[in-house]
């Protein structure tokens, strides 16, 4: 029988690893802004290969021997955990988490500004250029004390609370909470597997599949978008358009208020009343301002649809610098570009799906909470002339870095590759963008009459 002691054990090293790793550890280096020697750079890209390929895999086989060694994945049967064997895996787990961590802070930059350190002169660095070593290192700062903490704390209180229910003859509330951690045990386990693997897949990217991986993200969110815009104004259109008919006043409204009080007490009080705010009148000016209001609406619709064709071209502009199953892109980026200039290029892309993300929620605001200020409406065309520029600037960087894959003996053949890649989509934008200010000029002049 396993004694209490041994289970004992295993908790004090699960939180003797909690201790340990719940906060990240200092990132201990020289402060210099020195660019690296070509012995330094290819001795922490060999160390970046030694965790991807060895260290990384080995972690994320440990973690899943954990979980087989308590016994816990077959929750159609009470577990017999082999507490000798856990407390041989979390040793393991312990060296591997140490030398890992080991890499990862020799390889961080100084603190307190990772980019501020080789962002201008790294273009040789590979996986050590700081815009991608940031993002890596990033992901493992959160990964250890979010994901491996947390499993670890659910296995401290599985293997307490299955200690506890041996000692018992009878079903307690404890057995509830067991199911519980066995549950989160095994999402935890498969939550950090993905994780690993992402690590590592980021860690043996290009930097043109790293950028490729960004727009991808970016195209993902742009669909959902444009799905949420179709839905809500095909329903917004069809809902206006009831609200207009139900608002609409009755020719006899008039006729149906001009019946005489019977009661004669209330002559007077009744003529008074009527003078001063006539019945029909009243329902007539209502029914006026809200089929006002209803056609107001109806602009903000047409002006948040003036915003489907701008997403899909630049859907369209994304996917032209994306891989498909079956082919990839004739062209790639320059392999000696800094942090700083890819930096610049992920800004001007990444701005053009955050700045319509945020004139569309601006725009379902005014229909949303029936909003009609002149500094919303200033503050949505200044986004739009904001995006403009950073369709253009975008494309003009992408045409100074992006080199054809092939070798093209006419250099005039490379100037007309990127004109017919992005010229007539440039094109496109514009005329988009010009219906896009004539619905804002329609609103606007709609909204400036009615008040």
């Amino acid at each position: 029988m396993i004694s209490a002691q041994t289970t004992g054990l295993v908790v004090e090293a699960l939180e003797s690893l909690i201790g340990k790793y719940e906060v990240p550890s200092a990132r201990i280096k020289n402060q210099d802004k020195r660019a690296f020697s070509t012995q330094e750079i290819e001795a922490q890209v060999a160390l970046v290969a030694q965790m991807r390929t060895s260290l990384l895999p080995a972690l994320q086989q440990q973690l899943a021997d954990l979980l087989i060694s308590l016994d816990v994945t077959d929750m159609r049967k009470d577990p017999n955990p082999d507490p000798l064997d856990t407390l041989e895996i979390l040793l393991k787990i312990s060296y591997s988490l140490d030398q890992i961590t080991a890499i990862v802070n020799y390889i961080s930059p100084p603190p307190p500004t990772p980019y501020q350190v080789s962002c201008e002169f790294d273009r040789n660095y590979g996986i050590l250029k700081r815009f991608r070593l940031g993002d890596l290192l990033q992901k493992f700062y959160a990964f250890v004390p979010d994901v491996i903490c947390q499993l670890f704390r659910h296995y401290a209180q599985f293997v307490q609370g299955w200690q506890f229910s041996k000692s018992r003859s009878i079903y307690s509330r404890n057995e509830s909470d067991l199911f519980q951690h066995r549950k989160k045990m095994i999402e935890t386990t498969a939550l950090s597997h993905d994780t690993i693997n992402d690590i590592i897949k980021g860690s043996q990217e290009s930097d043109f599949g790293y950028l490729q991986a960004e727009w991808q993200s970016q195209l993902d969110q742009l669909d959902s978008i444009l799905e949420t815009l179709a839905r809500r104004t095909n329903w917004a259109t069809d809902s206006r358009k009831r609200e207009l008919f139900m608002a609409a006043p009755s020719e006899t409204s008039g006729d149906s208020q001009a019946e005489p009080a019977l009661d004669e007490h209330a002559d007077d009080q009744s003529e008074a009343s009527s003078t001063e705010n006539p019945p029909a009148i009243t329902q007539h000016n209502t029914a006026i301002r809200a089929a006002e209001s209803s056609f107001l609406l109806l602009d903000v619709v047409d002006w948040l649809r003036s915003n489907i064709p701008i997403i899909k071209i630049i859907r369209t502009f994304l996917k032209k610098l994306l891989n498909t199953p079956i082919s990839k892109t004739p062209f790639t980026i320059n392999g000696q570009m800094s942090s700083a200039e890819i930096n610049n290029v992920r800004d001007e892309v990444r701005s053009l799906s955050s700045s319509i993300e945020i004139a569309v929620e601006s725009l379902f605001e005014f229909y949303d909470f029936n909003s009609m200020e002149d500094q919303m409406i200033q503050f949505v065309r200044g986004l739009m002339q904001g995006l403009t520029g950073h369709f253009d600037e975008a494309i003009i960087l992408l045409g100074f870095y992006l080199v054809p894959t092939a070798p093209r003996l006419d250099p005039t053949s490379s100037e007309n590759f990127f004109k017919d890649l992005f010229l007539a989509t440039r094109q496109q934008f514009r005329v988009a963008m010009s219906h896009h200010d004539r619905a804002r000029y329609t609103f606007t002049e709609n909204v400036r009459a009615n008040r």
